[in-house]
């Protein structure tokens, strides 16, 4: 569900972690378990001038970890991961498929979201070439992006601003669609090369928390750093 006030965000039943990065962190915190290190005394053990051999070992071990992450490209929060309930993830995933074998003996066609963002974005609504017009006619590309609203997507209460490339009452749509903004705009958002705000350490930003977005940290004009719908956690009606 989309929050839009803190205390729901605060209920989410997803995780800002892809699958690969909580996997990771599990082996690690198993490591650190075998080893006699606490996990939860890594900030601690971290900025100390002066650390004993069980701090130096835990640093080591996460700082592996990180070096591991960065050699798959994956993004680490140590921040977030070490507040994450991995029962709770557990039990969910329990849920879920409960939920699916109780349609299938129904024969119900039923569609989850992910309870994990996923690590490779997939923006079927703007792949599949579809768009949303709202009732006043404005045509944009997405849910995300159709009218003005704050959330708690992530945890932040981040502003969303509309982008509308023209309006359907005024304009041809084939116009608006083949127009060389709109154009430019989906070949951007399908190319994936912009940052994942979601788990981002420093998000958020006075890059994407903004009401006049101009671009992120890699150097993108699509504002689709903060979507969750792309990561999987959120679904589009089609």
């Amino acid at each position: 569900m989309l929050p839009y006030e803190q205390q729901h965000a605060e209920e989410a039943a997803y995780s800002l972690h892809s699958a690969e990065v909580l996997e990771m962190f599990r082996r690690y915190s198993r490591e650190a378990h075998d080893q006699g290190l606490d996990m939860l005394k890594y900030f601690e053990s971290r900025w100390k001038y002066a650390r004993n051999p069980l701090e130096q070992r835990l640093v080591d071990l996460v700082e592996a970890m990180k070096a591991e992450a960065d050699k798959h490209r994956l993004f680490l929060d140590m921040k977030k991961l070490l507040m994450v309930d991995l029962h709770r993830d557990d039990e969910i995933n329990v849920v879920f498929e409960q939920a699916r074998h109780v349609a299938e003996e129904c024969g119900i066609e039923l569609r989850l979201p992910e309870i994990r963002v996923s690590a490779k974005r997939h923006c079927s609504f703007v792949e599949e070439g579809s768009a949303f017009i709202s009732v006043d006619g404005n045509l944009s590309p997405c849910y995300f992006l159709w009218h003005r609203y704050s959330c708690f997507a992530s945890g932040w209460n981040q502003q969303i601003t509309p982008k509308i490339f023209g309006n359907v009452l005024e304009q041809d749509l084939m116009r608006i669609w083949n127009s060389d903004d709109y154009r430019a705009f989906r070949a951007q958002v399908t190319s994936y090369d912009y940052p994942g705000c979601a788990h981002c350490s420093l998000a958020p930003c006075d890059y994407v928390q903004t009401e006049n977005f101009e671009q992120d940290c890699h150097i993108s004009t699509v504002p689709c750093g903060a979507c969750l719908w792309c990561m999987g956690v959120f679904q589009c009606l089609r």
